[in-house]
């Protein structure tokens, strides 16, 4: 199981976003490689001004989750401008602790990284993904069935402010306890916030919030 949001952990939400259940890593990736890019000229005098955001300056030891939603607030009002690949590198350099390399995916580069300040919530750390293919995220690997569980219940009440309206759970298979569990909310800008886990091999997992760009 790839450990990048840009893989399945988010394709699984995604696919949801679309109304289709979906059960596998291939028929997920067909519906995230489907998200249409905006039309030719779309807010560009707002892009702009969104390219001249400082950075936050969150301090450490405060609220642990106010970074998550500066993050995530960023997100929501890049993508609300449509996706705009120059923006989405520039808010990687400003949000990561080291300017990160692009890695090419068959839907186009991909930036990981670790953010600073760092996001370390209940004891795990969360890595960083931009994708100016329409994804910009969180997530934390390796946790174990309940402690994933738990941290999801977590994000999802921390990050319930930016949802329009509340939380809905995908449709999943109640009987399998290793399928994949998100809960999506759509967001300002036409965007959609996914919460989430998906399992990563034997009783691990992988805990997930992110903004999926409007389709």
């Amino acid at each position: 199981m790839n450990t990048r949001i840009g893989s399945a952990v988010l394709l699984v939400a995604t696919g949801g976003v679309t109304g289709c259940a979906r059960r596998t890593d291939d028929e997920t990736r067909a519906a995230f490689e489907a998200v249409r890019a905006p039309a030719a000229g779309e807010g560009r005098g707002r892009r702009a001004r969104a390219g001249r955001r400082t950075s936050p300056t969150t301090a450490p030891g405060d609220d642990p989750w106010q970074r998550v939603n500066e993050v995530l607030g960023e997100s929501i009002a890049l993508f609300g401008l449509g996706r705009d690949e120059a923006a989405v590198t520039e808010l990687a350099n400003r949000l990561c602790a080291v300017a990160p390399e692009p890695k090419p995916t068959e839907s186009g580069p991909t930036y990981v990284c670790f953010p600073d300040p760092p996001v370390e919530l209940a004891g795990h750390a969360f890595t960083l993904e931009l994708a100016p293919s329409g994804v910009i995220g969180l997530q934390a690997g390796d946790l174990t069935h309940d402690a994933s569980r738990s941290l999801v219940e977590q994000v999802r009440q921390a990050t319930a402010r930016h949802c329009a309206t509340p939380f809905h759970a995908l449709e999943r298979d109640a009987s399998d306890e290793h399928a994949a569990d998100f809960h999506i909310c759509p967001v300002d800008g036409g965007s959609t916030l996914a919460v989430g886990r998906t399992p990563a091999g034997r009783d691990r997992w992988l805990v997930s919030v992110a903004v999926l760009a409007s389709s």
